[in-house]
């Protein structure tokens, strides 16, 4: 694996991504790898199921189920 040094992070990007981390119960460091993968990734279709599938295992592995239901009511909360 490579090693990767950020210089000269603005203050308030490096804040939102340790806050992501935090939230997340991840590093820093897990967290920004975590972002910059899905840089590389499309908005085929089967790109974005693939991302969906990767970030449900990883909920799943740390005990976190929701439900179609309850992700449909999380987004309708979120609308105006």
């Amino acid at each position: 694996m490579r090693t990767l040094t950020l210089k000269n992070v603005p203050d308030d990007v490096y804040e939102a991504l340790k806050a992501l981390a935090l939230r997340n119960r991840r590093s820093l460091n897990q967290e920004a790898i975590l972002r910059l993968s899905d840089v590389g990734t499309t908005d085929e279709p089967g790109a974005v199921l693939e991302r969906i599938d990767r970030h449900r295992n990883e909920l799943a592995a740390r005990g976190v189920w929701t439900t179609p239901e309850e992700v449909e009511a999380l987004i309708d909360a979120d609308r105006p």
